[in-house]
């Protein structure tokens, strides 16, 4: 899974709500990417904290290490590596993604299963394969999303479907509830199992599949902090969608109010107000206030953001100051006290202070559309 960069031209917010996750969620628990994959030479490695190439560049693609393997790309397979750089699971597979809660989904052909660590297949591959989304997603409190003929629903560890299909639009489960989408066939079987009429909007389930906030958001993103983007239509004069946040309960507790708005990170979300971003706590009150044409999350005290649409990026802490000049074409979020920043076509590392600990160098661009992937 790649994940996208704050950048000067265009501003990508990485929302899975078909293929759900944001950039706080990126970061599974248990993973600080202490090794950092990074594009040299046309290829992928991994450096330390210092900058250190310690996993010689070879890879046609990587992602940080999870549970102690980290997911690799050799020619068109996908396969896993352990800190040393050795293939502990062999590049056998189509795709795949990075192992969560012990294990890993992947795909075989045109069907998607779960291997464990040692690279057993222990949930054999019978899921769609539809491209994007995948058909199966990483587990994430005790279930998985999976798609069957076009329709999602979530297994246990074992295999079991725990919630069977019925969505087409979805969140993995995150502080207990899912955001998802009825596929909009209301069977008597739906409407009797569920108490509810399918509509074409967003609500949640709990892990026994019960929806316990009512279908009624044009989207919605997964919890976190306690706190979940949602968009409600517009009506009456005002003809566009509205960004607010709702609690565990359903309550809208930051009124829908915003052009857009992230998910929380570390005590603050990014919100835009007459085309400017700025930053809220809990309560919805400013901390930042709107001044910037672009802003990311915060990670490890610091968010990139985007001054002017005709500047480059920086970092700014907690109270808005400015830590880390606008000097870049592209940054990630700092994780592990490293950032991957672009400039123009040099691609390098930097420390919190802005210093840079691996290049810049010239990188010709073999990852596709836009900056390099940023780790996850």
């Amino acid at each position: 899974m790649r994940c996208a960069t704050l950048r000067t031209n265009l501003f990508f917010v990485v929302v899975f709500i078909s293929a759900a996750t944001n950039l706080g969620a990126q970061q599974r628990e248990g993973s600080r990417c202490p090794l950092l994959p990074v594009p040299h030479a046309e290829k992928f490695g991994y450096i330390d904290g210092s900058g250190k190439l310690l996993i010689s560049a070879r890879f046609d693609f990587a992602e940080c290490f999870h549970e102690g393997l980290a997911l690799v790309q050799l020619g068109s397979k996908y396969g896993f590596i352990d800190k040393a750089g050795n293939l502990a699971i062999p590049a056998s597979f189509d795709q795949a993604s990075s192992f969560s809660e012990g294990l890993a989904a992947v795909s075989v052909g045109t069907k998607w299963g779960f291997i464990d660590s040692s690279g057993r297949m222990v949930i054999p591959p019978r899921f769609d394969d539809l491209g994007f989304p995948p058909g199966a997603k990483p587990f994430s409190e005790g279930l998985a999303a999976v798609t069957i003929d076009g329709t999602t629903g979530y297994i246990d560890k074992t295999g079991k479907m725990m919630i069977p299909p019925q969505f087409d639009l979805f969140t993995e489960f995150s502080e207990g509830l899912a955001a998802v989408r009825p596929r909009g066939v209301n069977t008597r079987e739906y409407v009797a199992r569920t108490g509810t009429i399918a509509s074409r909007d967003f609500g949640y389930i709990d892990r026994t599949g019960v929806v316990t906030i009512p279908f009624q958001f044009h989207n919605a993103h997964a919890f976190h902090e306690g706190l979940a983007v949602v968009i409600v239509r517009g009506s009456g004069d005002k003809h566009f969608d509205n960004f607010g946040f709702l609690d565990r309960t359903g309550k809208l507790v930051i009124v829908p109010k915003f052009q857009w708005a992230e998910d929380f990170s570390e005590g603050l979300a990014a919100v835009k107000v007459d085309k400017k971003f700025g930053y809220i706590d809990h309560l919805g009150a400013f901390v930042i206030a709107p001044q910037f044409a672009q802003a990311g999350p915060f990670s490890e005290g610091l968010a990139p953001v985007l001054p002017h649409q005709d500047s480059r990026v920086g970092f700014v802490d907690k109270t808005g100051k400015m830590m880390i000049p606008p000097q870049f074409s592209e940054a990630c979020p700092f994780i592990n006290g490293l950032s991957l920043v672009q400039m123009a076509t040099k691609i390098g590392v930097i420390d919190k202070h802005g210093k840079f600990v691996w290049g810049p160098m010239e990188e010709r661009n073999t990852w596709g559309e836009g900056g390099p992937p940023c780790p996850h």
